[in-house]
């Protein structure tokens, strides 16, 4: 099904409101950011496009822009994508609408349809044409172009604080879309208003109190104190992400946070998870080979100078297990992938010898290597199948896995 205001025949699609891509009949269109800010501004100005000097006077760079190089880039931009206008007259630049769908476009337009009570499934689609934080990309994004999505996403703002408890309950993406603007103030209301605080559970033997008082104001905490509790509710988990104490005794001697709970969460569940501790390794390849063996997404030093809670790594770290925004998405992707390749190089170093463990860790380096592309910067949805499809091969459930 097209997204809303696409029409089914368009040859490229242009989408800013998140992380910029092209893509043309279904194929992504690589472009550097000269060339994607160039196309970025055009796209935001709508049919009516933007002169040549307004292009100078918008555009970011490190050296002075010019005519003459945004002459260029437009012409590189033309063998990929139709714009009309320039020329001896200087017109205005603009896509040709009827080939060029562009997801700021279908955004401004919708909201603008939109009434002062609107169905919930209308500001749902609304919604879910944002994949990301824009102004959070690049200069570009401060650029006057943007103006006219601001003022549509403040008015789809207000349209949903407007709403009664029970329509509000029935938008699906509203806690997605107001995650992708953890820093945005214009959001602030929604959050207050709306928006339930994740759900994660924290594993610590000794500090729970301290812990709890810097997360209880973003995160509704389940507290785990030992292993008796772990226990309890490991085989009925509903949280969106672990802090995991690495030692759950007051001597600091067992490793039980790691080879026990990480562990499990690594090979039974999805849930991301990050270790907190007060005895990190002491090595920047350390914090790498712990990550990787209990596919944690942070190690986080529990204590700052002087020995006090480092409240501020705490909180960050509890923000990026539930951040929701592409390139979080990204990260966790690319964890499970070297994670599972951690464990099968594991595997052959205990049987250095069996040429079958050698062949099989051939193969999957080069599954990893192939994923790398798609990781980087193809289409989320393509990389979420891919590394699923990797995982069942060389995740944990595999037949010849030693550990």
């Amino acid at each position: 099904m097209p997204p809303p205001g696409r029409n089914a025949d368009v040859e490229v699609e242009v989408r800013v409101l998140g992380e910029m891509t092209v893509t043309r009949e279904g194929a992504r269109l690589p472009l550097g950011d000269e060339l994607r800010d160039t196309l970025a501004l055009i796209a935001l100005s709508g049919p009516a496009g933007i002169s040549p000097g307004r292009l100078v006077e918008e555009l970011p760079g490190t050296y002075r822009v010019t005519r003459t190089n945004v002459y260029q880039r437009v012409l590189s931009l033309r063998q990929r994508v139709p714009i009309v206008g320039g020329g001896p007259k200087r017109e205005p630049y603009a896509l040709d609408r009827a080939r060029v769908y562009v997801d700021a476009d279908a955004f401004i337009g919708g909201v603008r349809r939109l009434v002062d009570r609107p169905d919930p499934a209308a500001l749902d689609r609304l919604m879910g044409l944002w994949r990301g934080d824009p102004w959070d990309r690049s200069a570009i994004a401060r650029a006057g172009p943007w103006a006219e999505v601001r003022r549509a996403r403040e008015r789809l703002v207000e349209l949903v604080l407007a709403l009664d408890d029970g329509d509000r309950a029935a938008l699906t993406r509203l806690n997605s879309f107001v995650a992708l603007f953890p820093e945005d103030q214009t959001l602030e209301r929604v959050r207050r208003a709306c928006r339930e605080r994740p759900r994660l559970l924290v594993i610590e033997d000794e500090i729970m109190a301290d812990l709890r008082s810097i997360l209880d104001s973003e995160f509704r905490v389940q507290p785990v104190v030992d292993i008796e509790g772990w226990n309890v509710v490991r085989e009925s988990l509903d949280v969106e992400g672990v802090l995991i104490d690495r030692h759950l005794t007051a001597n600091l001697t067992d490793d039980r946070g790691t080879t026990v709970i990480a562990d499990f969460l690594r090979r039974h569940t999805e849930i991301p998870a990050t270790l907190m501790t007060v005895a990190p390794p002491p090595t920047a390849s350390g914090h790498v080979d712990l990550q990787a063996k209990y596919r944690l997404l942070e190690v986080v030093h529990k204590t700052g100078l002087g020995g006090a809670l480092n409240e501020t790594h705490l909180l960050d770290a509890a923000r990026a297990l539930v951040d929701r925004r592409e390139q979080a998405h990204r990260r966790r992707l690319e964890l499970w992938v070297r994670s599972d390749l951690f464990h099968v190089e594991d595997d052959q170093r205990f049987n250095p010898s069996s040429t079958d463990a050698a062949r099989r860790l051939a193969k999957c380096r080069h599954a990893a290597e192939a994923l790398r592309p798609v990781l980087i910067d193809g289409p989320i949805e393509v990389a979420v199948q891919q590394v699923s499809r990797f995982h069942r091969e060389w995740g944990p459930r595999r037949p010849e896995a030693t550990f």
